[in-house]
């Protein structure tokens, strides 16, 4: 009786090894389908973000047929459950689209500018990068231009004019202490388009890029703010906005496109007095 008692707790034994060495293993299979499963979910939400960007750049058929009421609203809760890297493909996804006239009033109506104006913070700019600041910037511009009275009147709303008074200041002080853009990072301006491609770039790269974001969407947008309602003159009193047009006018932060800023800006000074 004893040997067989022997025998069978032996046995029992040897059996809950094999147990736990396949219970191990089953569990490590079952990690590694995990991963694998979210590796391949990873690469599919890459690649359909990348076609969305392939889509943004076809011709306005494709374009109105993207920017449908359900499709734009998707596209912009994207933006806010989204993180670097693909954020920054969603964004510039929107950014394409508005580069097409016969689609910006539906992206109005979407609330995109309410969206987008959040991201140009010292905090969004933190967590995202200046790429998506600059993306969304190019946006707002692409709908603000659109409809001027109106869209930047949404867009005074929504909270632009301080972001904008604090772009315009920190292109002030790139242009008068070139050194502080040393440890700063900017986007490589393509021919046509200054928001094309990120990099990081040296001192001079990164002055030149802000003064093309300058020059090209953050004066206008400025100056078309003064000419707009006494609300929002307002707004830009409240942010310094005739100091800051002021030292506009003394560097060459507006300048390649000529006299022209600086005589829209002088045309605003008595409204804002």
């Amino acid at each position: 009786p004893c040997a067989g008692m022997d025998e069978l707790q032996h046995h029992r034994r040897t059996h809950s090894v094999d147990d736990s060495q396949a219970a191990a293993a089953a569990a490590a299979a079952s990690g590694n389908a995990g991963g694998h499963q979210q590796t391949r979910a990873e690469w599919l939400l890459a690649k359909c973000l990348d076609l969305l960007l392939v889509l943004a750049h076809a011709d306005s058929v494709v374009k109105g047929l993207m920017c449908s009421k359900d499709n734009l609203q998707q596209l912009l809760d994207l933006t806010q459950r989204m993180g670097p890297p693909g954020l920054l493909k969603v964004v510039k996804t929107i950014r394409w689209l508005t580069s097409e006239p016969s689609v910006l009033p539906a992206v109005k109506d979407s609330g995109a500018i309410s969206q987008l104006v959040p991201f140009l913070s010292r905090e969004r700019e933190a967590a995202t990068g200046q790429a998506v600041v600059l993306e969304a910037l190019q946006a707002l511009y692409n709908i603000c231009k659109f409809n001027k009275r109106v869209h930047l009147e949404v867009a005074a709303t929504g909270g632009i004019v301080p972001h904008l008074c604090r772009f315009a200041s920190e292109a002030v002080t790139l242009h008068h202490a070139p050194q502080l853009a040393a440890a700063a990072t900017s986007l490589a301006p393509a021919a046509g388009d200054p928001l094309a491609a990120p990099a990081a770039l040296s001192a001079p790269g990164v002055s030149d890029a802000w003064r093309a974001a300058m020059r090209s969407y953050v004066v206008p947008l400025l100056i078309g703010m003064a000419t707009t309602s006494s609300s929002t003159r307002a707004k830009l009193w409240a942010s310094n906005g005739l100091d800051i047009f002021l030292q506009l006018l003394s560097t060459e932060v507006q300048s390649a496109g000529g006299s022209a800023a600086a005589d829209a800006a002088a045309d605003c000074l008595p409204e804002l007095c």
